[in-house]
């Protein structure tokens, strides 16, 4: 009786002060009219009126399990409620989340559907994600179908719930769930953003998914979603991790037609085709840049020389590091090193020790790195003493400098030469690595 009077006393003060057109004796006879035993209170405004008021007077109360009980145990109660409160999306939020925490709650796919559609349609996009997780936590997938199948909310609303969804599914790697998900939009209708679209690229290429990460491509260009530069990125990084070298032509051809290429787009698709081993696109690919006038960039010159040097091309090697001088850049012993590798792996050390010389000449001083790379190649070469002599000459050896020659020596078969070396190593004072043993 006491808890009556008090919502009664809740309630006449709302009306009150709501009210500009009903006089006092109006709202009061209203509200004992819905008092009365004949007429029992509308439950769902009735307990939307209570989560507001109680809200408002102190936001940071805690609800009361026993007053809001039924909405704990009727779902639809709850939607109809959530439905009432929709105006305050924050409230109808905490509100939720405080319900999460009430032991005996009956859970409803339709309710999580409700609340995600009032918090994303007022932008509230971090309490979305929240409901979203939740929502995923307790295995309701239903959600796709209840938003995809049978319309339960607006289709542009749909669509951001949906792209929610897909994004939690990403986040937790549920690679089954993904894919599956992703279809029924596409097949419906509905269009994945493509920051979504990558983010599914993305988890398909940690998993080495080559054949699924194309599928899905196909279909987010097929269903008019453009590709970006992320997009490029991530299915031949995807290759590269699979290993499968094979598809990056093939995966470059289709980039070329979807994608509006910038300068980015060109050297990863440059390096993707360097890597496959593919020279004869990397040319194809220079054309189109200068045909579209895209300028190449300090990475573009460092691609070109690391590529055609890895792939023993040294005249066109040189040709861009002369290039890339001559445009202004500064030039590093990332534009040297792979120079000096590149002859290095075909034997021409005279050459490679040139390029030692034009680094010192352009101000660049060679690093423990650009002569490691000379002394590995000596000991391949059985060139050992030569090798020697370039380790004795270095001002600053490291462990790996150490480490390459020992390692040739033992290859070779001279054991005591390597002992002689690791007991220098320890003489200078450098830290033997797990290598070193």
């Amino acid at each position: 009786m006491i808890l009556c009077l008090r919502l009664c006393r809740r309630a006449s003060r709302s009306f009150s002060s709501t009210s500009t057109s009903t006089s006092n004796t109006s709202s009061l006879s209203k509200l004992r009219f819905l008092f009365l035993p004949s007429s029992p209170p509308n439950p769902e405004s009735h307990y939307a009126h209570l989560i507001l008021t109680s809200h408002s007077f102190n936001p940071n109360r805690k609800w009361s399990p026993h007053q809001f009980h039924p909405l704990v145990t009727d779902p639809d109660l709850l939607i109809r409620v959530l439905n009432m409160i929709r105006e305050k999306p924050e409230i109808a939020f905490h509100f939720f989340k405080w319900l999460q925490s009430q032991r005996d709650l009956k859970q409803s796919s339709l309710a999580f559907a409700a609340l995600l559609e009032i918090l994303v349609e007022n932008d509230l996009m971090s309490k979305a994600r929240w409901v979203a997780e939740r929502s995923i936590d307790l295995g309701m997938h239903e959600i796709y179908d209840l938003l995809i199948e049978k319309s339960v909310v607006d289709k542009v609303i749909a669509c951001k719930i949906l792209d929610l969804l897909l994004w939690v599914y990403t986040k937790k790697s549920m690679v089954k769930h993904c894919l599956l998900s992703f279809e029924k939009m596409i097949s419906k209708g509905f269009s994945p953003s493509v920051r979504i679209c990558n983010l599914v690229l993305r988890l398909l290429r940690d998993k080495k998914m080559v054949n699924e990460a194309q599928e899905v491509y196909r279909k987010m260009v097929g269903h008019g979603i453009t590709p970006t530069v992320v997009t490029v990125n991530t299915m031949l990084d995807t290759c590269f991790k699979a290993g499968d070298l094979v598809k990056v032509p093939e995966i470059v051809s289709e980039m070329e037609r979807e994608v509006v290429p910038n300068v980015i787009t060109f050297n990863t698709m440059l390096d993707s085709c360097f890597k496959a081993g593919d020279l004869r696109r990397v040319a194809k690919i220079l054309s189109e840049m200068e045909r579209r006038e895209v300028d190449a960039t300090e990475v573009t010159y460092n691609i070109l020389i690391n590529g055609f040097s890895k792939n023993g091309k040294m005249e066109e090697a040189r040709r861009f590091h002369g290039d890339m001088r001559r445009s202004g850049f500064p030039v590093t012993t990332y534009s040297f090193n792979p120079l000096i590798e590149g002859y290095c792996k075909q034997g021409l050390f005279d050459e490679a020790w040139e390029v030692v010389e034009l680094m010192l000449d352009a101000g660049v001083s060679p690093t423990a790195s650009t002569y490691n790379i000379y002394i590995r190649a000596l000991w391949e070469f059985r060139r050992t003493d030569d090798a020697r002599r370039v380790l004795l000459g270095m001002a600053a050896p490291d462990v790996v400098s150490y480490n390459t020659l020992m390692h040739g020596y033992v290859k070779l078969g001279k054991i005591r030469e390597a002992f002689l070396l690791f007991g220098e190593l320890i003489v200078r004072n450098i830290p033997p690595s797990v290598v070193t043993y």
